[in-house]
């Protein structure tokens, strides 16, 4: 795809950029989301330096809770987005996002809707007076 005075930089919204003296393109490709544990542990546990004890002390989890999902076991609850948004000053809607984002692409990848079709409304006959009820 690229030769060699071509690089390949992915950037966050998830195109592919091959770039050359020459040469810029942009080719939409869906990549996968990270998970939220991932992005908890790389960008706020980890630069802070913090233990995961420390993390759920203060959060007022346990250590399997936290490990869970920094381990990417198990997604993020409205209850931790709450608790993570008051500990590392974001929004819970941040870490709701997130994980909604995780789930779909996740999700589009397993479930099959060939077979499912869109409901539509029925026309109704009109009803007058003297038809039986």
């Amino acid at each position: 795809m690229a030769n060699e005075n071509q690089f390949i930089t992915y950037n966050v919204i998830g195109y592919i950029c091959i770039k050359s003296a020459r040469t810029f393109r942009m080719a939409k490709r869906e990549m996968p989301p990270l998970h939220p544990g991932k992005i908890l542990k790389d960008l706020y546990i980890t630069p802070l330096d913090l233990t995961n004890s420390e993390a759920a002390d203060n959060l007022g989890v346990t250590r399997k809770t936290l490990s869970m999902l920094l381990n990417e076991h198990q997604g993020i609850s409205a209850e931790m987005a709450l608790r993570l948004a008051k500990a590392f000053n974001t929004t819970p809607e941040f870490w709701l996002n997130m994980q909604n984002s995780y789930d779909l692409y996740k999700a589009r990848r397993k479930v099959v809707l060939k077979k499912i079709k869109q409901f539509r409304l029925r026309k109704k006959p009109l009803r007058t007076k003297f038809q039986d009820k």
